[in-house]
């Protein structure tokens, strides 16, 4: 829907000579950015006004969108599909908060902070099919992603210091907004690693069993109560 829109819309620029042709399918991009970054913001917006919650919705989208920007992370195929994953992560941000108020010390925040520290470290940036990084601007993202971190990290910290009950709540919002975005870094469906990951596993597992079965030859019994039979192969 947002595409077709994009594109109408786009069409209307180039026949009214604002846009030139050969900027269209830039035109049509950052269009459909713009839309739905706005449809997105709205909807939260309106989330938050739904759940009496606006104040900590804003400082949510604030502190996972500004280090997402550098981080990356997690993407859907379909944009209304992000919005659902984004919306489930800030309702669920605020719910732990308000029902875990009590609970979420200064020891806790520091350990979430160090935790999110170290998925940036580990994965950030994560680039897209449709937007592939080159190794320079991996590294520059990189360290603007743990710039941001830092800044985030030293606002968090110093509010909580001031002991302000008022902002209690605000100051664990943000802290869970860092850390979902670091959550959305690690990518689970990676074929690649998975694959590797798969065949270290099978290699180790090889190696074991070829080990254990020039073991158990060597001597009488080398299991409780069953020994299998011995390849001839393993007797020479």
């Amino acid at each position: 829907m947002i595409e077709k829109l994009s594109k109408k819309i786009v069409k209307v620029l180039i026949q009214e000579d604002i846009v030139k042709f050969d900027d269209y399918e830039v035109c049509i991009y950052g269009l459909q950015v713009f839309l739905i970054t706005l449809v997105e913001f709205i909807g939260l917006i309106v989330l938050g006004i739904l759940f009496k919650h606006i104040t900590e919705t804003i400082i949510f989208i604030i502190f996972f969108s500004s280090l997402r920007v550098s981080a990356g992370g997690f993407h859907s195929d379909k944009w209304y599909k992000c919005f659902a994953i984004i919306s489930f992560f800030t309702l669920v941000s605020i719910y732990v908060v308000h029902s875990l108020t009590s609970l979420i010390n200064m020891e806790i925040i520091l350990l979430i902070l160090v935790l999110s520290l170290l998925l940036l470290i580990k994965y950030s940036p994560v680039d897209t099919k449709s937007n592939p990084l080159t190794y320079r601007e991996k590294k520059e993202q990189r360290k603007n992603s743990l710039k941001t971190f830092a800044i985030q990290a030293a606002i968090i910290i110093s509010l909580y210091l001031l002991n302000m009950n008022s902002i209690r709540e605000h100051i664990q919002i943000a802290t869970l907004a860092v850390m979902m975005e670091a959550l959305t870094l690690i990518n689970f469906n990676n074929k690649n690693k998975g694959e590797k990951m798969n065949k270290r596993i099978l290699n180790y597992i090889a190696k074991n069993a070829i080990s254990v079965a020039k073991l158990s030859s060597k001597s009488t019994c080398i299991v409780f109560t069953y020994q299998p039979k011995v390849p001839a192969q393993l007797k020479k």
